[in-house]
């Protein structure tokens, strides 16, 4: 088996955020596959207690300042490190020079920051992509969550220091109501949340029927501000389990205006066999099965038909599910998508 590292200081065992979702799956995957130690770089607490006793018979959990991760590497001796997120590519310093280094980019930062600027909004991160390809070469390989990104990745890097890794998800079936109820979304308090949903409750809301019941889930609810601002959504708090969230769901919404790289939250809803309405924003790195696994809106006017017509056809949302399990069980499996870093 592969010894391999993992370096983060995400509190990735958390619910809530994609980001988390993303390293959980990654997590799982490399403990029954390798030998597997995670390097935790943030604030020791209580969670992070918790997550070592449960993964225990799977992996190594380490409380590590950056201070003593070179000496943790070189006793460590693994094959392979995998790095999260780009701004920790410091730590290649301290990676020893026979030690294959991973970087999990998760999004193109340089293109998050730009689709975050064309909408007056200031992205957590900004770099160019000129500077963000040169400190992906610091790596051996990098990992993309999505096509298209990947493609970029080979054109820029060459194809043996890219590795196309999108989120992988199980399918769960799905139980289609009769009559339509409920319409959800489930998200972080991230602004592009924020945003999304302000654009759907003054555009796309008022040209629904009224006896659909719009439920917003996850720690966006958190923002006051928001509910404020949009008084004819339904804020419901936090989810602890999802499968619970979509079971009860009738058509899943991810309105997302701007951004960069896989929405775990639109692989989740096909996942669990949830009719999706969409924008291409949220749809990126899934566009080749638009209108077929879910449908494609980026007008209001078209978003709202999309609702209409899922609505008012059982059979159309049972199809939607049937091909949304034949993506996620053919393209998006945890061996698909990770397979290719034990190699």
């Amino acid at each position: 088996m592969k010894n391999i590292g993992l370096v983060t200081d995400i509190p990735f065992w958390r619910k809530g955020l994609g980001q988390y979702e993303r390293i959980q799956a990654l997590v799982r995957y490399l403990a029954l596959h390798a030998t597997l130690t995670i390097y935790y770089m943030g604030t020791w607490t209580d969670e992070f207690s918790k997550l070592a006793t449960q993964v225990a018979n799977m992996a190594q959990c380490i409380d590590c300042p950056s201070s003593q991760l070179a000496a943790h590497f070189q006793a460590a001796n693994h094959d392979k490190i995998i790095v999260e997120y780009l701004y920790l590519h410091s730590l290649c310093d301290l990676i020893p020079a026979t030690t294959h280094r991973i970087l999990d980019s998760h999004d193109i930062l340089s293109h998050r920051a730009s689709s975050f600027k064309q909408h007056g909004r200031q992205a957590p991160i900004d770099v160019t992509e000129e500077v963000e390809f040169q400190l992906f070469q610091k790596f051996h390989q990098v990992m993309f969550i999505q096509a298209e990104e990947y493609a970029l990745g080979v054109d820029k890097l060459g194809e043996k220091h890219c590795l196309l890794c999108p989120h992988p998800m199980i399918t769960v079936e799905k139980e289609h109501r009769l009559i339509v109820k409920t319409i959800g979304f489930l998200g972080s308090a991230g602004v592009m949340n924020q945003d999304g949903l302000m654009w759907f409750h003054d555009n796309v809301l008022p040209l629904l029927e009224p006896q659909y019941t719009v439920e917003i889930y996850g720690t966006v609810c958190h923002e006051q501000a928001l509910i404020q601002r949009c008084p004819n959504l339904k804020f419901m708090g936090t989810v602890t389990e999802l499968p619970h969230f979509y079971q009860q769901m009738d058509i899943v919404i991810c309105p997302i205006l701007y951004g960069a790289g896989l929405k775990i939250k639109c692989v989740e809803a096909l996942a669990h066999g949830v009719p999706l309405v969409t924008t291409t924003i949220g749809a990126q790195g899934l566009m080749s099965h638009a209108n077929r696994a879910f449908l494609l809106a980026d007008e209001a006017h078209q978003f709202a038909n999309s609702l209409h017509q899922l609505a008012h056809s059982l059979q159309l949302r049972q199809q939607l599910s049937q091909s949304a399990h034949q993506l996620i069980q053919t393209e998006l499996t945890p061996e698909t998508c990770f397979s290719a870093l034990l190699n």
